[in-house]
């Protein structure tokens, strides 16, 4: 399994599978200042990873948006259960994990 990049390497050599992980992970809570920046300054030289990110800024304001039949009781937060919001998160990260391999 590979580890995670951490501080300046971080910085330096992140790819687009570290950002987008920063990216989607800031949804769930906030991400290490590392990850923060890594992600921003992976944005800066790669246009598909920009794309991607005004794609999930278009998202989130659209899920902010809808109504609560739409979303659930909790505002922008999907109706899933804590089981199920578990199983698609790790789901997820394992389907990121192979591609990494």
């Amino acid at each position: 399994m590979k580890r995670p990049l951490r501080g300046w390497r971080l910085l330096l050599f992140a790819r687009c599978e570290h950002a987008s992980l920063a990216e989607s992970d800031e949804w769930d809570g906030p991400v290490s200042r590392d990850r923060w920046w890594a992600a921003r300054l992976h944005r800066l030289v790669c246009g598909p990873c920009r794309h991607e990110h005004r794609g999930m800024r278009w998202l989130r304001r659209l899920l902010d948006e809808a109504p609560e039949h739409v979303c659930g009781e909790h505002g922008s937060e999907p109706a899933l259960s804590d089981e199920a919001a578990e199983r698609l998160r790790r789901r997820l990260r394992e389907t990121v994990h192979q591609d990494d391999s």
